[in-house]
């Protein structure tokens, strides 16, 4: 008896027999084919899988493996009168329960090395003989081949078949042969893909008996490898024995992540092959691309259980092909919503990128550090050392008041800093207070003077409210001596009071304002503090520039004065506090490019090291005398410009790749980041020269390769920070912007329509489909297609499809 072997049109058709070479070979040569696999290639070499994957799609499906499947219903969505219709349909429908095998086996090599006729070149025509080979052909991606071939009973079932062919010919082979239902695109042969087609033996006699041995197996969905020889075999036992309940992310149930990515509609037929598709792509963002983990997930949905049911959909398959594709930079849209959806705060570590911290780490470590290596020191988890130089440098920065540098546009530019360091509760970030305790207290000391006569002043006043006597002296003078160190529950009227007493008069006559500082372990603090917030982080934002700022307030005590903003910030907090400075309303407001950021390791608990001997304070003492030191330092800081040039390439170097590939919320980072690293840079330069007094006498530094790896290790941390608690938000904002920009159009069902009509049709199916009453529409409506160019006539009332979909 001649083997037969079956073919599916499209997929919301059922199946039919093909009982020749000729008949198989007329699918081969169906100018259609030609058509659609060109058009896939074309769209692959233009970068769109997508599209090209809805184009394969559209090709016939042949099931080599299977030569009969029994007749059986299925829930078919059709359109009539622009209505959707749900029916059940009898036919022999594609699916693994009820497929009878034929005895061919299909080896699946995908994503080859070298061009599939190049490798079959070397293959001797009487060597695919012996192997029993009757087909080869390259697949619709022009990446890989599939090879037909007689299934052998001694090496196994179809899965076993298939891992024993590719080592005969030294191909790879993945898990899609596993299936009785599974399909092969059509090839076409005139577009050269046909590599070898032995038409006698494939059709010249049946192996009933393969069916009779192996064939309920698959009935029953049963088909796993049979042979004790696993190599190469996914682990599909972990799959089965895989429990969605127990997978979280971010302590958040994984299927509460995905019923939001979901949403309130379940995926419907024709919908749901595409809908695991785009699952399975943007899953990999937060499994780190777990194979395994990702099938696991699909296969506990519902809708993806109905259409392995079906149809004997491959899932691994799916995850294959969805892994293949670019991974983005940063999660995509629809996922990172699905997971704030869930629960998870947007500063929880949504982040698809690991923070290299070790690395930074051993970078760091093959550095002098200078003033920065005591503020090291004082902390003991090494992944948690260079943010002490992030926090240090604020501090630092704030002491150096006096000084300047000549900026990459030639300007003179102040230390202006704003240090966040963001972690979990007990996450090891209380070493900021460490530092600001023994760096600052030289500036604390400073104040005192200042603070004593504001309290003499506030006594003197109160005792005018209460004695006669005080009354009739002259009035109190309010104190202008300079206090600089403010606490966080300064009120505004005050705050703005002391950036006017910092007005300081230089030597040649010309005058400039002295930083004041503010340090808050807990970001919260700041915001619950007295006072308006909003002004205090407006001034935030002016004092990264030095921008002008002011109050011309009725109050009698109010300040009515115009300066620039001279405030550096320190602070620690966690991801709450961090949602009340930047979250998706403010973030375009520019502050988050102008905070220096460290984020704390996730998940690294460690217990400091017990001390029975009281702990030695020289790294205290040495952050004492770095504050006492930077303190004295006044004027320019000169022989900076090739550290100055060295940050400028490497800002310049990332801000045209992002721009290159469109990359705008890293580009929107790269913008303000010269100014930061030039900061952190400033104090390291000046603590590491050959002599300190040379530094005091002449203010000019040599710029070392060890300064340029600082800057360098600096830019990655603070960009790499910065990225993975803030690139999420700036990419919603600027997805959010685009959607704005665009012009506003109207949508109607063409698109949909369009792909439900055969690629072969008349007026008559465009009536019955659109829903038009009148034959005259209908026609007016082909009209209106050809003149689109998306269908073509070729007799009257008859068309053919031009493209596959609109």
């Amino acid at each position: 008896m001649a083997r037969i072997i079956t073919i599916q049109k499209t997929f919301m058709s059922p199946t039919e027999q093909i009982t020749s070479a000729a008949a198989l070979e007329a699918v081969f040569n169906d100018p259609e084919n030609l058509r659609k696999v060109t058009s896939v290639r074309k769209h692959l070499e233009a970068g769109d899988k997508a599209k090209a994957q809805q184009v394969k799609t559209t090709l016939p499906g042949i099931i080599f493996v299977a030569d009969d499947f029994a007749e059986t219903e299925k829930e078919v969505t059709t359109y009539e009168n622009g209505e959707e219709k749900k029916e059940l349909v009898k036919g022999k429908w594609r699916l693994q329960e009820s497929a009878h095998l034929n005895g061919l086996a299909v080896l699946d090599s995908d994503h080859l090395k070298e061009q599939p006729a190049q490798i079959f070149a070397r293959w001797a025509p009487q060597q695919l003989k012996d192997l029993g080979v009757y087909l080869i052909f390259k697949t619709s991606s022009d990446e890989g081949m599939k090879v037909v071939f007689e299934a052998r009973q001694e090496w196994g079932n179809l899965i076993d078949n298939v891992r024993e062919m590719a080592r005969e010919l030294g191909l790879p082979a993945d898990e899609s042969g596993k299936d009785a239902s599974r399909m092969s695109f059509a090839p076409s042969a005139q577009a050269g893909d046909i590599l070898y087609f032995d038409r006698e033996g494939m059709f010249g006699h049946d192996n009933a008996e393969y069916d009779k041995i192996f064939g309920e197996d698959y009935r029953q969905g049963k088909s796993g490898a049979t042979s004790k020889d696993n190599k190469g075999k996914v682990r599909s036992s972990e799959v089965r024995d895989f429990d969605i309940t127990e997978c979280k992310y971010k302590g958040v149930a994984m299927q509460a992540i995905v019923d939001k990515w979901l949403g309130d509609d379940v995926p419907q037929e024709g919908e749901r092959h595409k809908t695991s598709l785009a699952l399975a792509d943007e899953l990999r963002y937060i499994t780190d691309s777990d194979a395994v983990l990702i099938e696991g997930i699909l296969r506990a949905q519902p809708w993806v259980q109905d259409i392995v049911k079906e149809r004997g959909e491959n899932v691994a398959q799916t995850v294959k092909s969805a892994l293949s594709y670019r991974e983005e930079k940063r999660i995509p849209k629809r996922m990172y919503h699905a997971l704030i959806d869930a629960g998870i705060g947007i500063f929880d570590g949504i982040s698809k990128s690991k923070l290299p911290y070790e690395d930074w780490y051993k970078r760091m470590s093959r550095l002098r550090l200078g003033s920065y290596q005591s503020a090291t020191d004082i902390i003991d988890d090494e992944w948690i050392k260079v943010g002490g130089v992030i926090m240090s440098a604020g501090m630092y920065d704030s002491l150096l008041t006096d000084t300047w540098y000549q900026d990459w546009e030639g300007y003179p530019h102040r230390l202006n800093v704003l240090s966040i360091g963001i972690g979990k509760p007990a996450s090891g970030k209380g070493f900021a207070t460490m530092l600001d305790k023994y760096i600052m207290e030289v500036m604390r000391k400073e104040d005192e003077e200042g603070r004593k006569e504001e309290k003499l002043y506030k006594e003197g006043l109160n005792e005018r409210e209460t004695s006669q006597k005080e009354q009739k002296k002259d009035a109190l003078k309010r104190p202008e001596k300079l206090v600089r160190y403010c606490p966080v529950k300064t009120s505004n009227n005050v705050f703005y009071r002391r950036l006017e007493n910092a007005k300081v008069a230089l030597p040649d006559g010309d005058y400039h304002y002295r930083h004041l500082y503010m340090f808050a372990s807990e970001l919260l603090s700041l915001v619950k503090a007295a006072g308006n917030f909003q002004e205090k982080r407006d001034m935030m934002l002016q004092a990264f520039h030095n921008e002008m700022n002011g109050v011309d307030y009725a109050n009698k005590d109010s300040v009515n004065a115009v300066m620039p903003v001279h405030f550096n910030f320190v602070a620690t907090g966690t991801s709450t506090s961090l949602r009340k400075f930047v979250n998706p309303q403010n973030i375009g407001d520019g502050l988050a490019t102008r905070l220096s950021c460290f984020l704390m390791p996730d998940g690294r608990f460690k217990m400091r090291p017990y001390n029975a001997k009281p702990r030695s304070m020289k790294s205290a003492n040495e952050l004492k005398h770095w504050g006492e030191k930077f303190a004295t330092l006044k004027g320019e800081v000169k022989g900076i410009s090739k550290l100055t040039r060295h940050v400028y390439n490497l800002v310049a170097m990332h801000a045209e790749e992002a721009d290159a590939c469109g990359d705008q919320p890293t580009l929107e980072m790269c913008m303000r980041m010269q100014d930061k690293v030039m900061a952190i840079c400033i104090p390291h330069v000046l603590s590491t020269q050959k002599s300190w007094e040379e530094v005091q006498r002449t203010m000019t530094v040599k710029i070392t390769q060890q300064h340029l790896d600082f800057a360098r290790l600096i830019f990655d941390v603070l960009l790499g920070c910065e990225d993975a608690l803030f690139g999420q938000l700036w990419q919603d904002y600027f997805d959010n912007e685009e959607r704005d920009a665009q012009v506003r159009t109207t949508t109607n069902k063409t698109a949909q329509f369009y792909s439900l009509l055969p690629d072969s049709f008349t007026t008559a199916d465009v009536g019955r489909i659109w829903g038009y009453s009148s034959k005259s529409t209908a026609s007016d409506k082909c009209r209106e297609l050809c003149e689109q160019n998306v269908i073509k006539k070729v007799k009257q009332g008859h068309y053919i499809k031009l493209i596959s979909a609109i």
